[in-house]
């Protein structure tokens, strides 16, 4: 599955998907049209390109980092 996301490995930036707070439905939604190649609603999902990330939360929330 690959996120609608411009990444490029050789440009020293990291590329930051967030699930933004959509309902499940919505959610799974996205994934499936992802899976399937389709285009997805820009709201559901947000990008960005950093070269310095700092993640913070004010309650315990599940995280998962992916370096490729």
């Amino acid at each position: 599955m690959a996120l609608p996301v411009p990444a490029d490995n050789a440009d020293g930036a990291l590329d930051v998907c967030v699930v933004n707070d959509v309902a499940r439905v919505r959610l799974l939604n996205a994934l499936a049209r992802l899976l399937h190649g389709s285009t997805i609603a820009s709201d559901v999902f947000s990008a960005w390109r950093a070269t310095r990330v700092v993640i913070e939360t004010h309650r315990h929330a599940a995280f998962f980092g992916c370096g490729d």
